[in-house]
């Protein structure tokens, strides 16, 4: 500390750290590595502005040198010690000392020492600040990696809600009853779970919490239950937000009249006037679209039907 507060009391322009020293005896130096050609054959401005660079980096690698040096001698030091110790010894300071006869040499030694308690004072509170930062800084990854677990929680549990939900978001009361039908009672209960989970989970859909509960206390809901728990949801909103537009409510339920007999590569021929049974979202984001006519239900895609429509193939009777 004595020797930091020496080196403060050099009557030259002292660096105020080695790290400040370091970049002070850098400046003029690096550019004319950095920029060799330019510097090369100067002109009057460039000439002026390095007139005071240092030919070589001596300073610079001097002082990364000393503190290497004291970090090996010394690892456990404080680090205002070595900063001191380093511009203490680089400036020179005890050759200017040396120079001084005793009685300016005993003010410079009375001085140093009456601002010893201010020094160690200013670094234990920047120690403290550097600590609070640190602190602060690993508060703030964590609460980063705390939140990217979360996300990645999230989306492996989205992920298999979906794979559950067998690739067909349930949205009308009709497709419920369809769909239990032809499962039994074990299959139907983990379909309408699945249906249940998807619209709370992934859809984010709103609605009284009892109506995504599968129990009330120790009693486990049935089938019945769960199904009308689930058309209650679905009666709030069929595509729980996942259909932005109005394709539903303008094609579900109206009658088509086709132009030309379609033939799908199944060998499905489609001809005549065709209802539109039922519009279905599915957790691929695909939209299909049933028809029922005189050749049965037959499946189609939302762009193709769209696409149908607009060639005038499909013409859409009032309803």
């Amino acid at each position: 500390m004595l020797k930091r507060k020496l080196r403060l009391l050099k009557p030259l322009p002292v660096p105020v750290s080695a790290g400040y020293f370091v970049t002070k005896s850098s400046d003029g130096f690096l550019p004319c590595v950095r920029y060799a050609a330019e510097y090369s054959n100067p002109s009057s401005e460039v000439a002026s502005a390095i007139e005071s660079a240092p030919p070589t980096n001596r300073a610079v690698e001097s002082a990364f040198a000393y503190m290497d040096y004291l970090y090996h001698k010394a690892p456990f030091a404080r680090f205002f010690r070595r900063d001191a110790l380093t511009c203490f010894v680089l400036n020179h300071v005890s050759r200017w000392l040396d120079g001084k006869n005793t009685r300016e040499r005993s003010i410079i030694l009375e001085k140093a020492f009456e601002c010893i308690k201010e020094i160690v004072y200013e670094e234990r509170e920047k120690t403290e600040q550097l600590g609070e930062a640190i602190v602060s800084k690993m508060k703030a990854r964590k609460v980063e990696e705390d939140g990217e677990k979360k996300r990645k929680k999230n989306e492996a549990r989205k992920s298999r809600i979906v794979d559950e939900l067998g690739g067909v978001l349930l949205t009308s009361s009709a497709e419920i009853d369809r769909a239990v039908f032809e499962l039994g009672q074990s299959n139907a209960i983990n379909l309408i779970k699945a249906q249940l989970r998807f619209r709370k989970n992934v859809c984010k859909q709103k609605a009284e919490p009892r109506l995504y509960r599968f129990s009330a206390g120790k009693v486990v809901h049935g089938l019945n239950t769960l199904v009308a728990n689930l058309k209650e949801l679905v009666l709030a909103d069929p595509s729980a937000g996942f259909i932005e537009d109005d394709f539903h409510s303008s094609y579900l339920g109206r009658t088509c009249d086709l132009s030309t007999e379609l033939l799908f590569p199944d060998g499905t021929e489609l001809s005549g006037q065709q209802k539109v049974l039922d519009i279905v979202l599915r957790s691929s984001g695909d939209t299909i679209v049933f028809l029922q006519g005189s050749s049965g239900v037959v499946e189609m895609c939302r762009s193709e039907f769209e696409a149908f429509v607009e060639d005038g193939v499909i013409f859409p009777l009032p309803f």
